[in-house]
């Protein structure tokens, strides 16, 4: 619950993940779970079971070894597994499930719900998710630096380029929630608290000034595959296999994604979130124009946000 924590000011010092090694990152991600009284060894095979993933700022130690620890942790589910993973939290890792209502939560689409569970001084938040695939309600969240997450098989991060560079921009979907001006500014001084540059565009960042939309890795206007070099993977060295394809989720599915917004340069039209779940293979494919990638929507079925897509799009 992310978003709903208060300023702190706590500075977070540059990160050593891409020079940690698999067995390294696992062992943080262990740590980050277990000081929040959460047995690692039950979880990571649940996670992979019931397709769940860890979400917010409960991965922010990963990254960075001087990352506030906080109160809770942010599990997402997909809404067909919703019951499965409850009854896991209550009867594997003994939380009781609170009757207390959770309180107000950013209006982002895909959410169906929020439960909290609780032990002793411990929290877990049972995100449930509408989507097969409960990665893609990643996309939905305030900023790049909150896009990652903790499968079972690995951590994830979709902006590495930004995030382990102390810079983060805010989703422009976040324009078109629920939030008002006071909890803009208040979670733009958390992350800026935290020692990060943060920007509305990423043309606000000096080393992207002169970036072309719809083409760098780090423009919210690009279209980006989950699979695609531009993003981050650390696997877990306990779930190594020999496939040639590492399994980021669950090994069946990816995700292909545009946050959207207005392109840095002002031409063009604004585009919404557009992000929806293919087959791995079909996110290997080289997708290079929106034509492309329209048809790929329409011969599954899929309902993308938005239909305008960017006058540029670039696969890595």
């Amino acid at each position: 619950m992310s978003d709903t924590e208060t300023v702190d000011s706590t500075e977070y010092t540059d990160s050593d993940v891409l020079a940690s090694d698999d067995a390294e990152v696992e062992w943080r991600v262990r740590d980050a779970v277990e000081e929040e009284g959460i047995n690692w060894d039950l979880l990571g095979p649940a996670l992979r079971r019931y397709k769940t993933i860890i979400t917010g700022s409960t991965l922010h130690p990963v990254f960075f070894k001087t990352a506030s620890r906080r109160t809770g942790v942010d599990l997402c589910t997909p809404l067909k597994q919703e019951e499965p993973m409850a009854f896991f939290i209550e009867n594997d890792l003994t939380f009781a499930e609170s009757s207390e209502p959770v309180g107000q939560y950013p209006g982002y689409a895909g959410f169906v719900r929020v439960r909290r569970f609780h032990k002793d001084e411990h929290t877990i938040y049972l995100i449930v998710v509408a989507d097969d695939n409960a990665a893609t309600i990643i996309f939905n969240f305030y900023s790049t630096l909150d896009m990652n997450f903790v499968s079972g098989y690995g951590l994830f991060c979709a902006y590495p380029e930004l995030t382990l560079n102390k810079l983060s921009t805010t989703n422009p979907s976040a324009f078109d929630t629920s939030l008002d001006g006071s909890q803009f500014r208040r979670i733009n001084a958390k992350i800026r608290n935290r020692g990060f540059t943060h920007n509305n565009q990423l043309c606000d960042h000096s080393d992207f000034r002169d970036h072309v939309c719809g083409t760098s890795k780090s423009c919210p206007s690009t279209l980006r595959s989950m699979h695609d070099s531009g993003t981050l993977f650390v696997p877990f060295e306990s779930t190594l296999t020999q496939a040639p394809t590492p399994t980021i989720y669950d090994g069946v599915h990816s995700i292909i994604w545009s946050l959207g917004g207005r392109p840095c340069r002002g031409e063009g039209l604004f585009t919404g979130l557009v992000v929806f779940s293919v087959p791995i293979f079909e996110a290997q494919v080289s997708i290079t124009s929106p034509k492309q990638v329209l048809t790929l929507t329409t011969r599954r079925g899929e309902n993308t946000r938005h239909s305008d897509f960017p006058d540029k799009c670039g696969l890595y």
